[in-house]
């Protein structure tokens, strides 16, 4: 880690200089942090799978849901986020899985651009929804798919 520091380069109480130097590598610096809250969310991986379906099946089956929870030795603000590995139409909800297929993920009670606020909460469970969708102006083929995205968990 190499940590930069910036110099006053002009008398005290007229403002910072603006000489920027890396300090050795030789210099230890102590940082001191006092931890204010722990959390833990569960399960930490989530897997929609769907299993032996070809198009037909794919096209009427219902979307699929898992929880997570995360809970907090204190009270936090929550702030939880979807964002596709590979992001089709756009938009932060789908996902190319292959095959002419998109994989749609929300999390429930979302805001438009899929996002959930939780003020000031020890505890919240939230549940995620994937539906397998054909992508617009493609034919979904029968075959593998597969796809990702990340769950952010932002707490303040």
């Amino acid at each position: 880690v190499r940590i930069v520091a910036i110099k006053n380069s002009v008398p005290p109480g007229n403002g910072w200089g603006s000489k920027i130097d890396a300090l050795p590598e030789n210099q230890n610096i102590t940082l001191i942090y006092n931890t204010k809250n722990t959390c833990n969310i569960e399960p930490q991986d989530i897997t929609f799978e769907y299993f032996n379906m070809n198009k037909q099946t794919i096209l009427n089956a219902p979307p699929l849901k898992k929880q997570m929870t995360v809970t907090c030795a204190q009270p936090v603000d929550m702030y939880f986020s979807y964002k596709p590995t590979n992001i089709i139409d756009g938009n932060n909800e789908d996902t190319d899985v292959g095959n002419g297929w998109k994989a749609r993920l929300t999390i429930d009670g979302a805001t438009s651009d899929n996002t959930v606020n939780v003020i000031n909460a020890k505890q919240k469970s939230i549940t995620l929804t994937s539906q397998i969708l054909e992508q617009e102006g493609h034919d979904g083929e029968f075959g593998e798919i597969n796809g990702s995205g990340v769950l952010y968990v932002d707490f303040e």
